[in-house]
């Protein structure tokens, strides 16, 4: 049985001693009728709810008074709602359409369609629900469940669609929206939700919205306060803005504002075992490398690049040194950037393109930061576990994460990587993410090595130490001091036998079984400070 319910007409007029007719409707089985309805004078909320149930309609308004039923298409019999609502008696009103089928007519009056896509990441699932609401230019909605008792949570990176009964024209045209993870049963473990986007579609225009998400809802250890311990949990809402509305390329906007600066320093060491045998790493200003890991700081035109690779030890196997590899990209990214590339994607690509043309054998992560200093704009391109923390008001007692790259695996211990090989991933599968920066933010990039052995909050809380402690002596050596603090931090956990790390603790959810300790392997940290010029 195809039932449609008409409900909700919320009418603000104060009412006189005049009757109105208002046109209501439903469906049978086999045409589509308008019935005017006539009702008390004292009314000031009109409910109808209207089924069709063997051809006849019953449950309309309590004792209404029908006076006249004709013949009439959707589309015509809803323009008559409305007008009759809002011009001939100059009423506001709030219009919801249930609905069994995909009748595009009536999608026209549903609210949105929402796609909630989940992130490829390790452990980005979540057993629980969440809720969204939306904002706009005229004002914000309730927030509203995603998912039911039969389909809670969200699978690693599954899809998941949404159909939220709201009356978008009285929020307007969307600006944002607020997400949330809801809490977990005491049973249930869960160790955050990690968002990739979500898209909507306005059903009454047909508008259709991205909005870029790339964080973690409920994130163990991400708090972001460094008081607390490793179980400290990060925010379970977030809202997330419009897909590149901060890709705002007008000079004229940006020609006001000083241009800023950027203070840079990297440090880097072979695994252990390499350091045993006798390896040593490289580093230089503009860039340098250890083990298999590498990297690259350069600038152009007020766009500064920097990059870490990890080119994957296993090739040695085949006689292929991927240390090779990895080099080679963050050479040929030095020399996009220094060529006037100012999209860190664009990077990538050209890298990539670069190291294939040149035949050199091997596979790589890599991530990719470009951050134009006078229009104050970071863009990033991030593919498989390397990456990068944006942190703001270091300084404070509570730093901020604005955002933290993410790995991608294809199963865990298998990253995303750029290679030679028929398997290897392409550029465009990068997770790429554009925000602004302003004077005081810090940018950290690593390797695996590094996120694999230490947590978030104990990096905002070396920034924040280095920062307190050596400001006086300048940015670059600040940046210095972090990124050697970091290097050595990250080492002394890697050998660790019984710290709970981050590795840890997914591999004990990747393996189920308890896992404890560090994950050896190379490791390099790039740092970058904002400042004012």
């Amino acid at each position: 049985m195809n039932k449609r319910y008409l409900s909700a007409f919320k009418c603000t007029r104060n009412y006189v001693n005049n009757h109105y007719n208002f046109i209501v409707a439903a469906d049978s089985y086999l045409d589509k009728c308008i019935t005017a309805v006539h009702f008390p004078t004292n009314e000031k909320t009109v409910s109808a709810k209207l089924h069709s149930e063997n051809g006849c309609y019953n449950e309309l308004w309590q004792n209404p008074h029908v006076s006249s039923t004709n013949t009439m298409n959707y589309s015509d019999m809803i323009s008559k709602i409305k007008t009759c609502l809002t011009t001939t008696h100059n009423l506001t009103s709030q219009l919801r359409l249930y609905s069994s089928s995909s009748s595009s007519e009536e999608e026209a009056y549903l609210g949105y369609k929402v796609k909630i896509l989940t992130g490829k990441c390790r452990s980005a699932g979540t057993p629980c629900g969440g809720g969204i609401s939306f904002i706009g230019d005229k004002g914000k909605s309730e927030f509203f469940p995603l998912g039911d008792s039969r389909l809670t949570g969200f699978e690693t990176g599954a899809e998941r669609d949404f159909h939220i009964e709201v009356d978008s024209t009285a929020v307007g045209a969307l600006r944002s929206l607020r997400v949330m993870r809801e809490d977990p049963a005491s049973s249930v473990v869960c160790n955050g939700w990690f968002i990739e986007k979500v898209l909507v579609k306005e059903l009454a225009s047909g508008l259709e919205y991205e909005f870029s998400c790339r964080q973690w809802l409920g994130k163990v250890g991400e708090s972001g306060s460094l008081g607390g311990s490793g179980a400290d949990i990060g925010p379970v809402e977030r809202e997330l803005t419009l897909e590149g509305i901060l890709e705002q390329d007008d000079d004229e906007m940006h020609a006001w504002r000083p241009s800023l600066k950027l203070y840079t320093a990297a440090a880097a060491v072979p695994h252990p075992a390499k350091v045993k045998g006798g390896a040593r790493a490289t580093v230089r200003r503009d860039g340098g490398h250890g083990g298999e890991d590498a990297y690259f700081l350069t600038q152009h035109s007020g766009v500064y690049g920097l990059g870490v690779s990890d080119g994957v030890y296993m090739w040695r196997t085949q006689g292929i040194d991927a240390g090779e590899f990895s080099r080679g990209l963050m050479t040929h990214a030095s020399t996009a950037v220094a060529s006037g590339t100012s999209c860190a994607q664009e990077v990538l690509k050209d890298a990539a393109a670069a190291v294939k043309q040149s035949e050199l054998k091997g596979s790589a992560t890599v991530c990719i930061v470009t951050v134009d200093l006078q229009k104050r704009m970071l863009r990033s391109a991030n593919l498989g576990d390397s990456g990068f923390l944006l942190l703001r008001d270091v300084e404070d007692t509570n730093p901020q994460v604005l955002y933290a790259t993410e790995q991608q695996e294809h199963e865990f211990g298998r990253p995303f990587q750029l290679g030679h090989h028929e398997h290897a991933d392409a550029p465009e599968d990068a997770m790429c993410w554009s925000g602004s920066i302003q004077e005081g933010d810090v940018i950290i990039a690593g390797s695996d090595g590094l996120w694999d052995n230490v947590e978030d909050r104990c990096i905002m809380e070396q920034a924040r130490d280095a920062m307190k402690d050596f400001k006086h002596k300048g940015m670059r050596f600040v940046a210095k001091t972090i990124s050697d603090r970091l290097t050595a931090l990250a080492y002394t956990i890697s050998t660790s036998t019984n710290e709970e790390t981050p590795y840890s603790r997914d591999a004990s959810e990747a393996f189920d079984m308890i896992y404890s300790g560090g994950k050896k392997d190379d490791i390099c940290v790039v740092v970058a400070i904002v400042d004012d010029k």
